[in-house]
């Protein structure tokens, strides 16, 4: 399957992770996001999706806060999980060469 998620507006404060928010088969526009962001030298970002605010699946966009300068190579990893926790997608993997 066609990894969903994509990268946008790459800053030094972050990025927009966005995906594609149409549901299919046993997905539903409520579950929520969860991701994992991490780069050589620094503390992982974890989101889970019962913390915080959560994302629901129907947004098609978050925005993430890791600071980031040229050069970095930063590892996303990503899912949803149904709203009871009882189905988790596919987690699905970005590689991003930051060149701000």
């Amino acid at each position: 399957q066609q990894n969903p998620f994509d990268v946008d507006n790459i800053t030094a404060l972050g990025f927009d992770l966005t995906w594609t928010n149409t549901p299919v088969a046993n997905q539903s526009s409520d579950d929520k996001l969860a991701y994992l962001v991490s780069k050589a030298g620094a503390e992982p970002l974890m989101h889970r999706f019962n913390e915080g605010a959560p994302v629901d699946r129907s947004t098609g966009t978050t925005t993430i806060a890791y600071p980031l300068v040229d050069g970095d190579e930063v590892t996303i990893s990503s899912f949803f999980v149904r709203n009871d926790g009882s189905i988790v997608s596919n987690s699905y993997t970005i590689v991003l060469s930051v060149d701000i």
